[in-house]
C-alpha cells in the first residue's frame, strides 16, 4: 500500500471553512472506516502488513505503549493525540485521511488511535454522513464486565454458535450503597455518551483547526447535568445526594470496584478500597491542585483572569462570557487562558483518583475507572468530584446579579399552564418507569469472539412516552415564535423535606429547548418525550446504526430511555417547568444548522454558533433571590407537579 503522511495542518483550516456540507458518497466512505475499525481491539482480525516507514515521518508518534489505556484526561497523552489528529485533519480528501489513518495505525496505541479517528470523522467536513465508530461496540470490554465476556467465551467453547448472555442489574452488595443505582452509573448507553461527547469536545481542540462557541459552557453544563441526574436517582432509591469532594487531606470513604478488563492487553482497571487517602503523584502533588484550585477561586472573586506574561496582565470577565472562559480555565482545554499558572486541575484529579490505591506504582497496577473517559461515569467518585467542580461554577454564578422581573418577562406571552398526558395510560401529569432490554450485538474478532458472533442482552431502565401540553397566550397582534424551555428537579430531599428553589436550582435535569410558532390568541403546543433536544435514541445506541436514517452527524446525546429519573415505587415528585422566551432575541445569527445536533442541548454544534444566544440553564444560570416559585415566576412561565412511579418489572424493549 502506498505510503501517504502528511505532518503539516495548512489545508486543515481551508477544508474546516466548508463547516458541514451535503453528505457525499457516504456508503463507499463508511466502508473504508468500517474496514479500518475492524481490526482494533481484535487479535482474531490481524491488519495486513505495511511496508516500513521512515522514522523520521513518525516523529511524535507511538508514544503511548499499545498495552495501556488511552486518557485524555492525562496530560501526558496529548502531544502525541494532536498530533495524530492534526495529521487526520491535514489531509486534503477523504480518501487521502483514510491512506493517513492506514499508515499510522501499526504505529499508534489503538485506543489512542480510536479517539483521534473519531475526533476527525466528526469534524471533516468531507465526513459529513460517515459513523462514527460506537466505542462500545469496539471496546465491549470497557462497558460488559468480566463476567459477561467470559461467560460468552464459556458459550463458543461448549461449541455454540452465536450465543446469547444477559446483562442484568438484579443483584446488589448491601455493603454498598451505591450499588442500588448502578443500572445508571454502568448504563452503557450513559457511559457511552459522556466518551462521544469528549469527541465532539475534546480538550485538545484549537481554535486554528475549527471555530467552536460556547465549549467551556459546555463541559459546565453538560457534567452539571450529569451530577443533577445522579443525584435525583440517588434520591429515587432513597439514598441521600452526594456529597462534593472538597478535602483533599480528608480519606475518600467511597469505593468502587470496575470488574473491568481489556481481554486483548489484559489490562485490568484497579478496584479503589473504601476510606484511602490520596496520595501524591510523582509527577503531581496534592498542593499544586491545591494551588491551581485557589487562584480559580481568585479569578472568580475578582472577575480578572492572570494572562500569560505575568500578573500585570489582566483579562476581566463579563457575564455574557464568564462562564465559557471558567469553563475553559476549570476543563483545562488548550483554550484554556493561562494553562500553565491555573494547571489542569478537572483532569488531573481524575487521574490522582484512577491511580489512588497504588500512586506511587510500587504495585505495578492498572488505572482505575476514573482515568479513561469511557469508564469514568460508572464511578461514584466522578460524580462527588463533579460536584466540586460545579461548585467552582457555582461560586462565579453567585457574583452575578440576579435577573430581575422584568429581564425574565417576555410582554408578549402568557404561559397558562403545563401538563404530561402519558401516551400509554392516558394519566395525566403521571410517567411510569421500569425495566427493559436492549441487544448489543458483538462481531467476530474480540478475543472471547474469535469464531463466532455473541449478542448480550443488556437491562435499562425505560418510560412510557409522554407529551407536553403547554397552553400559551400570545397577546401581540402578529404571529410570534418561541422558544419552550422544560426542566425537572425533584420537590423533596432525602428526608422527605422540600427542596427550596435554590436548591432545586442546580438540580434541575433540562428535558427539552425547541422553536414553537404561536398565531394570535391562545395556542396549545404539544411535544412528545422521544423530541426532546438532549437525547438520542436507543437504535443509535444498540441498533445497526447503517440503517438508521438521520441527517445529525454528531453522533452525541443522552439515551432516550434515561430522559427521566427512575423515581420509585411509591410515586416520587418533581416540580415540572417551562419558559417561554422570544426566539427572535434568542437565536444567534450566524450559526450553520447544518453543523446542528440534534441534542444541542448537551452537545452544541459540530462547528460555529452555537443555536440559543441564551447562557446555557437558562433562567436558572444564575443565583435566584426569590424565596419560592410563586415569587421567581413571571407571566411567560408556568411550574406543574407529576409524578414518576417505578414498577421494577422487565418489559420486553
Amino acid at each position: 500500500m502506498k505510503l501517504f503522511i502528511l505532518a503539516v495542518v495548512l489545508l486543515a483550516t481551508t477544508a474546516i471553512a466548508e463547516k458541514c456540507p451535503k453528505p457525499v458518497n457516504v456508503e463507499a466512505k463508511q466502508k473504508m472506516v468500517d474496514t479500518l475499525i475492524s481490526y482494533i481491539n481484535k487479535p482474531a482480525n490481524p491488519v495486513p502488513p505495511k511496508p516500513p516507514i521512515d522514522p523520521k515521518k513518525l516523529i511524535g508518534i507511538g508514544i503511548l505503549p499499545k498495552d495501556q489505556v488511552f486518557s485524555l484526561f492525562d496530560e501526558r497523552t496529548w502531544d502525541e493525540v494532536s498530533e495524530v489528529l492534526k495529521r487526520f485533519m491535514a489531509a486534503p480528501t477523504f480518501e487521502d485521511f483514510i491512506k493517513v489513518a492506514e499508515t499510522l495505525y501499526p504505529h499508534v496505541n489503538e485506543d489512542l488511535f480510536l479517539f483521534g479517528l473519531s475526533v476527525a470523522i466528526v469534524h471533516r467536513p468531507d465526513a459529513n454522513g460517515v459513523h462514527v465508530p460506537r466505542v462500545h461496540e469496539v471496546y465491549p470490554d470497557k462497558f460488559l464486565t468480566n463476567d459477561v465476556l467470559i461467560n460468552i467465551r464459556k458459550q463458543i467453547i461448549k461449541g455454540h454458535k452465536n450465543p446469547v448472555v444477559k446483562d442484568t442489574h438484579y443483584y446488589h452488595n448491601d455493603f454498598d450503597p451505591f450499588r442500588r443505582v448502578d443500572y445508571f452509573t454502568e448504563d452503557l448507553g450513559m457511559n457511552s455518551h459522556h466518551y462521544h461527547w469528549h469527541v465532539l469536545h475534546p480538550s485538545i481542540w484549537t481554535q486554528d483547526i475549527g471555530e467552536k462557541s460556547k465549549l467551556g459552557e459546555l463541559f459546565y453544563w453538560m457534567h452539571r447535568q450529569m451530577v443533577a441526574r445522579f443525584d435525583s436517582e440517588l434520591l429515587s432509591v432513597h439514598l441521600p445526594r452526594i456529597s462534593s469532594l472538597d478535602d483533599w487531606n480528608k480519606k475518600v470513604k467511597i469505593g468502587y470496584a470496575p470488574h473491568l478488563t481489556i481481554q486483548r492487553t489484559g489490562y485490568t482497571y484497579m478496584n479503589r478500597p473504601e476510606n484511602l487517602e490520596i496520595e501524591d503523584l510523582p509527577e503531581l502533588t496534592k498542593g499544586e491542585l491545591m494551588q491551581w484550585k485557589n487562584r480559580i477561586m481568585e479569578a472568580i472573586a475578582r472577575h480578572n483572569i492572570t494572562l500569560k506574561g505575568g500578573p500585570g496582565k489582566k483579562l476581566r470577565t463579563t457575564p455574557e462570557n464568564g462562564i465559557d472562559i471558567f469553563g475553559h480555565l476549570i476543563a483545562a482545554t488548550k483554550n484554556s487562558t493561562n494553562r500553565r499558572y491555573y494547571g489542569n486541575l478537572h483532569s488531573y484529579a481524575h487521574v490522582i483518583a484512577a491511580r489512588i490505591a497504588d500512586s506511587d506504582g510500587e504495585h505495578m497496577e492498572d488505572n482505575g475507572a476514573m482515568y479513561d473517559v469511557a469508564t469514568s461515569a460508572r464511578d461514584p467518585l466522578f460524580y462527588s468530584w463533579h460536584k466540586f467542580i460545579d461548585k467552582l461554577f457555582t461560586e462565579y454564578q453567585m457574583t452575578l446579579t440576579p435577573y430581575t422581573p422584568y429581564q425574565l418577562t417576555w410582554p408578549d406571552v402568557v404561559v397558562d399552564g403545563i401538563h404530561i398526558e402519558n401516551l400509554k395510560t392516558h394519566e395525566e401529569n403521571m410517567i411510569h418507569t421500569y425495566y427493559t432490554s436492549s441487544t448489543l450485538r458483538l462481531s467476530k474478532g474480540f478475543d472471547y469472539t474469535k469464531d463466532s458472533e455473541a449478542k448480550v442482552i443488556v437491562e435499562h431502565t425505560d418510560h412510557d412516552d409522554f407529551v407536553y401540553v403547554i397552553d400559551i397566550d400570545n397577546n401581540a397582534r402578529v404571529e410570534k415564535t418561541a422558544v419552550l424551555r422544560i426542566f425537572l428537579a425533584p420537590k423533596y430531599d432525602e428526608r422527605g423535606h422540600p427542596l427550596t428553589l435554590k436548591e432545586q436550582r442546580v438540580m434541575m435535569i433540562e428535558l427539552d429547548k425547541f422553536k414553537a410558532t404561536l398565531k394570535p390568541g391562545h395556542n396549545v403546543v404539544r411535544r412528545c418525550s422521544n423530541e426532546s433536544s438532549v437525547t438520542m435514541p436507543v437504535d443509535h445506541i444498540y441498533g445497526d446504526i447503517t440503517r438508521t436514517v438521520d441527517e445529525d452527524h454528531c453522533h452525541c446525546g443522552w439515551p432516550e430511555y434515561l430522559l427521566v429519573p427512575q423515581g420509585d415505587y411509591d410515586g416520587m415528585h418533581y416540580e415540572l417547568f417551562v419558559m417561554a422566551t422570544n426566539y427572535d432575541e434568542d437565536k444567534a445569527q450566524d450559526t450553520d444548522l447544518s453543523c446542528k445536533c440534534h441534542a444541542h442541548s448537551y452537545c452544541g454544534n459540530i462547528l460555529g454558533e452555537y443555536l440559543d444566544k441564551r447562557p446555557l440553564g437558562y433562567p436558572f444560570d444564575r443565583k435566584i433571590k426569590a424565596t419560592g416559585w410563586a415569587e421567581f415566576k413571571t407571566q411567560n412561565m408556568c411550574d406543574a407537579d407529576i409524578v414518576i412511579k417505578f414498577s421494577g418489572k422487565n418489559k420486553d424493549h
